[in-house]
């Protein structure tokens, strides 16, 4: 049966908290612009006492991170204690941080509209992860890399598009970006990609969706009525002074209009 080692820092010395059978129903998930993790089913004779930061390496798939505590099933037949332990790619510790207009002061706004290109707005999101970086290296992609950002030739960085933030995380404000200027955002090492995550050339390699092989369950809808799937909300900004807030606050940019809106203290 194979086995994961669960490692962990103390005192900036890997050490291993405890290794584990990867019993069935174990599985690696991925999908674009969307959940990251492996899930690591196994029961053990003692509780064991995980904590975020703890993390496994998977050959072929990677680094992975406890994210959000978990706590296992007493399980009465055994006697013993049944776990899902679920483990996130590294950069989904990026869910638990909100994202900021200006990151690198301690009063940054967290709701706020921007008027700029995919660029602008994708350097938000890189002041967001280096502020975190610079301030806990266990942000940084190994705990050694700074993360980069990548945008695919085929989007226009051209066009200005508008964005409401409104008290989201940094992983919600890349999928705003991504659907806002109709890409997709992926990750692939310490780089983040905005695009389209498709292969292309002569050396594409098609897969068949088999049920009960590579496909555990398939389902159909016949929903076919429309819905809403992006809703924009506005304050008013009527009875501010013309003078609140003038050119010179650094919230109104060269390469992008933040929105006025009333501040509080």
């Amino acid at each position: 049966m194979r086995t994961v080692a669960i490692k962990y820092y103390s005192n900036s010395v890997i050490r291993t908290r405890c290794t584990i059978p990867v019993c069935s129903g174990s599985i690696v998930h991925r999908e674009i612009m969307g959940e990251h993790f492996v899930s690591i089913k196994f029961t053990s004779a003692t509780p064991i006492y995980f904590e975020i930061g703890d993390y496994c390496v998977l050959d072929d798939f990677g680094r992975f991170e406890v994210v959000d505590l978990v706590a296992p099933t007493y399980n009465a037949t055994s006697g013993g204690y049944d776990y899902t332990l679920r483990l996130d790619a590294q950069y989904m510790k990026f869910k638990n941080k909100m994202f900021k207009y200006r990151p690198e002061l301690s009063a940054s706004e967290l709701s706020f509209s921007l008027t700029a290109s995919i660029s602008v707005h994708a350097n938000v999101v890189k002041r967001n992860i280096d502020a975190l970086c610079s301030s806990d290296a266990s942000f940084k992609f190994n705990r050694t890399t700074a993360y980069q950002v990548s945008i695919d030739s085929t989007i226009d960085q051209t066009k200005s598009k508008l964005v409401t933030y409104q008290s989201a995380s940094i992983i919600d404000a890349i999928t705003q970006i991504a659907e806002t200027f109709e890409c997709e955002w992926w990750f692939e090492d310490n780089v983040l990609y905005f695009g389209k995550c498709e292969q292309t050339g002569d050396n594409i390699v098609p897969v068949d969706l088999t049920l009960n092989d590579n496909v555990i369950t398939m389902t159909r809808s016949d929903a076919q009525q429309t819905y809403c799937n992006r809703l924009y909300a506005f304050g008013s900004d009527r009875n501010l002074p013309h003078n609140y807030r003038n050119v010179s606050d650094p919230d109104v940019t060269q390469d992008g209009v933040v929105q006025r809106r009333l501040m509080l203290p």
